[in-house]
């Protein structure tokens, strides 16, 4: 891919390590004479989605995200909305990294600049996610998923794992956060969702999550997920118990989680989840707000990005 112009979508808050990574890219960049617009984000939950649209409709050749998931389904989000059909591409610098972690290892930053100069466009779908949030039910958002969304207790345990433990523990930091809370599973908040997916099912949700891509960890889960394939898949965990949990993370090493009685899920082009209790709605490893009602819509081939 003929190159010119590349913007840099990346949040200034990721110490020295970040900042390092950052120049390395320029130099990488800078090898091949590419400008480089860079763009930090701000507080703003929107920063990283409007920044990518502002360098969408500048003109660049390309997006690249620089950080972890959230500022990747940010970036997304926004090229979409600019609707010129920018490509992204992800240099990883969170913990999760899901989305990279699907398709590539951790590349160098010269090894990250070649594959962008010479890779060729991947249209992916992603999900998009209309809700009612609590604080205003008149007034409907959406966001965009371009890996994963999910709900529910457990879901709400990860999401909050403190940032300093995933940089020293990397994914033993969630182990050991899930281990912790499903010790006391029978005093958290189970949701009672009704799934409604050509026909209406009840669930008492420990998590529930629907996913457009399975990063290695998730492929167990819900088998054959494809990104290319105009659906999601939505997967429910109504294990409520210590002892539920155990037997479900026995079935997961076993690699038969799907043979869970805890296990159920669906593959279908949308979905619309509701709950006699509000639950924070998280995308791509953030959280957005508390809702009851949420619809889930595939976008087939929604966005363009350089994977390979």
């Amino acid at each position: 891919m003929r190159l010119k112009t590349v913007a840099v979508v990346f949040n200034p808050t990721g110490g020295s390590a970040k900042q390092e990574g950052l120049k390395s890219l320029h130099a990488a960049l800078a090898g091949y004479d590419i400008e480089v617009l860079d763009m930090p984000t701000t507080a703003d939950p929107n920063s990283a989605s409007e920044l990518a649209s502002q360098a969408s409709l500048q003109n660049v050749d390309l997006v690249i995200a620089y950080g972890g998931d959230g500022t990747v389904s940010g970036c997304a989000e926004g090229l979409i909305k600019a609707g010129k059909d920018t490509p992204l591409a992800v240099f990883p610098g969170g913990t999760g990294n899901m989305l990279a972690k699907s398709f590539y290892s951790n590349l160098s930053p010269s090894e990250f600049v070649n594959m962008i100069r010479s890779g060729q466009r991947t249209k992916l779908d992603v999900i998009s996610a209309q809700y009612k949030p609590t604080a205003n039910e008149n007034h409907s958002k959406e966001k965009i998923a371009v890996v994963a969304l999910s709900l529910g207790w457990l879901s709400d345990v990860l999401v909050d794992t403190k940032s300093k433990h995933k940089r020293h523990f990397g994914m033993g930091a969630y182990i050991w956060r899930m281990l912790k809370a499903s010790a006391l599973a029978h005093k958290q908040t189970h949701h009672n969702v009704s799934v409604l997916s050509g026909r209406t099912n009840n669930y008492k949700t420990s998590v529930a999550f629907a996913l457009n891509i399975a990063p290695p960890l998730a492929s167990l889960v819900s088998r054959g997920c494809n990104a290319s394939d105009g659906l999601l898949d939505f997967v429910v965990i109504d294990a409520t118990t210590a002892l539920d949990l155990l037997k479900l993370g026995v079935m997961f090493l076993l690699g038969k989680v799907d043979r869970s009685q805890f296990y159920h899920s669906v593959r279908r082009k949308a979905v619309i989840v509701t709950s006699e209790t509000p639950f924070m709605l998280e995308i791509d490893g953030d959280k957005v707000e508390l809702t009851s009602y949420l619809k889930l819509t595939a976008l087939p081939q929604a966005l363009s990005c350089i994977l390979f």
